[in-house]
């Protein structure tokens, strides 16, 4: 069952950098990086010294795991984090900080040890308005900092971040104050931070040592078992061996959790449902990232503003977007997947406020599944983009009149017009069963009657053939009904036939048997003439460039058969570019209706127009790049037509493709039924229909067929429901049809004769009054 809420949860999309995770502060890298790259250094300090606390401090003593953990290091020199922190401490000390306004919380919160973690706290809190008291029991604060320096900490830096602890407002220091024991009264909370061996005043210190020993590894009597209420502890005294800079970001933690005690009461660990954050590392993909080595001065150099940001722009930046970089759709809509995965949820449950933020991202998903194969975490925008159509459905709220023309399409297919079953010959079981779905006899029957006659050549009256549609304009459109009413049709022929191999040209074909179709065997058309071996007539064609379907993508053994064959032909051929392999030609998921901007962009993004030809093995892959004026092939054009020019064939026409469906029937019955030659059905109107170039490009576009254009042209002149134009001779009528209206500008050419001027539709009806 889908679950937003879990997709939000294994998404990596925000998951840290390598570099935030490697360190100990969780400074936001990302954040800080992105802006030193265009120079605004302010920006960039602002987000360093938010988790930094003591950036000066923080950028001379920094062991730098973060370089050790950058990516950049895979292809030349890591980025120089640390030299770009020391550069933004450096310019920011040119600028005072500006003052901001901050309201006094009216709380009083006690710190007891000026080190390292005592400062942080102190500092994190006075500047969220809380008014804090830091007592240290020596003359200066410092802590274990004091020994460093002159050897790792400039002196100079150290009395600067002093300076500016000093300068908060909310905040009072006190020196030379050594207590022996908590005031009870005059505090809302008190933060111990005494060192290792300090005093914890007869609390326990919450760390990693059994109950009731003290912090300086002695037990007295009078210990309390847990923390007293409102006592909090940070630093050396709970976990001696901290290290240093992890003192600075447990010391900001703890800064929070005592702001939580004092809004809520709640101290740590009474929370039942605590969230963790995701441990997930990404780290992108270095293959294909130019080299750009460092071009820094020598380590002692202080770097100036040209090389800072310089060094910056040599940052990858690494987060994970591989799904939107690998999908148009994601792309289109400038979603981000945590963004289009919170606008899903509020469209699956959509108020009058949320609305239905992402219908036509449902609606515009190809089904392609190359977000699927690039997520390092398996999420499946394809799956989840299905289902959500479908749940849609079920509420009734999916605008199914966008579906309309390829509904019919499935329909005709299974018309008797159209559906076709020729069985084994007499007294021999099927072994083969060529099922060449719906689309390939549209775009030209030769491709089946050539395919089934090589068959029954090559196996014999073995071989049996099944004329139909796999029913993916139903799943597509979540008709789920009509799905399973096609694959029933389907079943029952295999089982009649005694559970023969079905063979597949259509690689959406194949990827419906094997998901909704699992008990039958199936076999793709590829690998079977791979398989045989057979020489084909050698091609004399220029280069073309292979496109595999995205429906391909889960049937590797299918890809390298293709391959094979055109090696046999002697094509020459070369590889489609590694980043576009697998993209959808535009007809998955009948995205057309949905968005017609999308669909060329998916289109166009797919075979990068270039004046070579382009070979697939998909019959939709290959019409729709030919009507869009790539010039392209299909694999079955090399195998059977090699001397032919088939990479400028025209695709038929919208009404070509269904009358080619009936040919391919009648001549295959004619052919291996010895049935008697059948005309063409007759003509269900019984006028003449002329139709101009450009409104028949206008009807493929709008996907009317003539049969469309004819029935309102009947009904007007049964009915006399129609406008004339006196002036013009033209005529205006409208009819519904199914789901849609239909209206067409025809004017009478003689009897029985007349001439389409144009047509358009809508998705709606027109209630008429009498």
């Amino acid at each position: 069952m889908l679950d937003p809420h879990q997709l939000l949860r294994d998404c990596i999309a925000d998951a840290p950098p390598p570099c935030a995770r490697a360190c100990p502060l969780g400074i936001d890298v990302k954040d800080m990086i992105e802006r030193a790259k265009i120079g605004s250094f302010s920006a960039a300090f602002r987000a360093f010294a938010k988790s930094a606390v003591f950036p000066g401090i923080v950028s001379q003593l920094c062991p730098r795991p973060c370089e050790s953990a950058c990516p950049r290091a895979d292809v030349d020199d890591p980025v120089a984090l640390n030299r770009i922190e020391r550069f933004l401490w450096q310019d920011s000390q040119a600028t005072p900080p500006k003052p901001f306004y901050i309201p006094d919380k009216k709380k009083r919160i006690l710190i007891v040890g000026g080190g390292l973690s005592g400062m942080t706290a102190a500092a994190k809190l006075a500047q969220r308005g809380y008014r804090t008291t830091l007592a240290e029991k020596g003359d200066r604060l410092g802590g274990q900092l004091l020994p460093l320096l002159g050897d790792r900490l400039s002196p100079s830096v150290f009395e600067a971040e002093i300076a500016a602890l000093h300068a908060l407002k909310y905040l009072h220091i006190e020196t030379k104050c050594e207590m022996a024991d908590l005031p009870c009264e005059g505090f809302d909370a008190i933060l111990v931070c005494t060192g290792a061996g300090g005093a914890t005043f007869g609390n326990r210190a919450d760390g990693n040592r059994a109950d009731g020993d003290r912090a300086d590894g002695n037990r007295a009597d009078g210990d309390r078992a847990e923390p007293q209420t409102g006592v909090f502890f940070a630093g050396a005294v709970r976990n001696p061996a901290l290290e240093l800079l992890s003192c600075i970001r447990e010391a900001s933690d703890r800064s929070y959790e005592i702001e939580t005690y004092i809004k809520v009461g709640r101290m740590p660990g009474e929370s039942s449902a605590e969230s963790t954050a995701s441990q997930a590392v990404y780290r992108p993909d270095t293959a294909r990232v130019p080299r750009k080595p460092s071009a820094l001065p020598p380590a002692d150099n202080p770097l100036d503003a040209d090389q800072a940001q310089g060094e910056a722009q040599r940052c990858l930046l690494c987060a994970c977007n591989r799904c939107v970089e690998s999908c148009d759709l994601l792309q289109y809509h400038r979603k981000d997947p945590k963004k289009a995965i919170v606008e899903l949820s509020d469209t699956l449950h959509s108020t009058p406020l949320s609305g239905k933020p992402a219908l036509r991202a449902i609606l515009s998903c190809t089904q392609c599944g190359r977000c699927r194969d690039v997520c390092p975490v398996g999420i499946d925008f394809q799956a989840v983009y299905m289902e959500s159509k479908q749940l849609l459905a079920q509420k009734k709220q999916v605008p199914s009149a966008i579906y309309a023309y390829w509904l019919d399409e499935m329909k005709d297919a299974q018309s008797e017009d159209a559906y076709l079953a020729i069985a084994a010959s007499e007294g021999k079981r099927a072994r083969y069963v060529l099922f060449p779905g719906c689309q390939m006899g549209a775009s030209d029957p030769a491709y089946v009657a050539k395919t089934f006659t090589w068959m029954r050549e090559r196996f014999g009256g073995s071989s049996a053939l099944l004329v139909s549609c796999c029913g993916a304009p139903a799943e597509w459109a979540a008709e789920g009904e009509s799905h399973a009413a096609v694959l029933a049709r389907i079943r029952d022929a295999w089982v009649e036939w005694d559970r023969p191999t079905f063979v597949l040209p259509c690689p959406t074909c194949i990827d419906v048997f094997a998901r909704h179709l699992p008990d039958i065997q199936i076999l793709s058309l590829w690998e079977l003439k791979a398989q045989e071996g057979e020489a084909f007539p050698q091609n004399t064609r220029e280069r073309a460039t292979l496109f595999d379907p995205c429906a391909s993508s889960d049937f590797p053994s299918m890809r390298q058969s293709v391959r094979r064959l055109l090696d046999r032909c002697g094509l020459a051929w070369s590889e489609t570019p590694e980043e576009d392999k697998g993209r959808c030609c535009g007809y998955g998921g009948l995205i057309y209706g949905a968005d017609r901007t999308l669909y060329e962009t998916v289109l166009r993004s797919a075979y990068r127009p270039n004046a070579g030809a382009v070979i697939t093995y998909c019959t939709n892959c290959r019409d729709h790049f030919a009507a869009d004026g790539q010039p392209a092939l299909h694999v079955l054009d090399a195998i059977f037509f090699p001397d032919e020019d088939r990479a400028a064939r025209t695709p038929p026409t919208l009404t070509a493709r269904r009358h080619n469906r009936h040919r391919l029937k009648r001549e295959l019955a004619h052919a291996f039924l010895a049935q008697e030659p059948v005309p063409p059905p007759e003509d269900l109107f019984s006028f003449a229909l002329s139709i101009d170039e450009a409104v028949q490009r206008k009807m493929d576009r709008d996907l009317v067929v003539e049969d469309n254009v004819k029935a309102v042209i009947a009904y007007a002149e049964q009915s006399g429901k129609k406008v004339l134009d006196k002036e013009s001779g033209r005529i205006t009528a409208h009819l519904a049809q199914g789901k849609l209206t239909f209206w067409v500008c025809y004017e009478a050419e003689g009897e029985g004769s007349f001439r389409l001027h144009n047509v358009y539709l809508h998705r709606m009806s027109i209630e008429e009054t009498p």
